[in-house]
């Protein structure tokens, strides 16, 4: 497939596995919503180097209230976003998950970020 738009926002049923099969179908991914999907939360299989193959295009990412994420999903949505075009992601409304561990986890794996949207994170101390 040719898209390189899928925006998933509030499939409240959503789970990680069922993004990685649409990553893995549609590699020309460019930008990824699954803002408030509620139930949305990493899994192991994002480590998958099948799909970090898969995301090569990918350049935004936008995960803003999905309040099922913790400071170890985003670190590992990080680690597999790490090499990869990623240019903006929206942590926007996950307000009491994104801490400075989280934040530092990103600016070590994602180098060619341009935008990071944290706001109302309650829980940002050095940043």
């Amino acid at each position: 497939l040719k898209t390189k738009r899928l925006d998933l926002s509030k499939c409240r049923n959503l789970k990680g596995d069922g993004i990685i099969f649409c990553l893995k179908s549609m590699p020309n991914i460019e930008r990824l919503s699954v803002s408030n999907a509620t139930r949305f939360h990493i899994t192991n299989n994002f480590r998958d180097s099948s799909l970090m193959a898969a995301i090569k295009h990918l350049q935004q990412v936008d995960v803003s209230g999905c309040t099922k994420l913790n400071t170890q999903d985003i670190s590992c949505l990080a680690s597999t976003l790490s090499g990869s075009n990623i240019r903006v992601l929206d942590f926007s409304g996950c307000s009491t998950l994104i801490n400075d561990d989280a934040l530092l986890s990103v600016a070590e794996h994602c180098h060619n970020l341009e935008s990071v949207d944290v706001s109302g994170s309650t829980k940002l101390t050095a940043f």
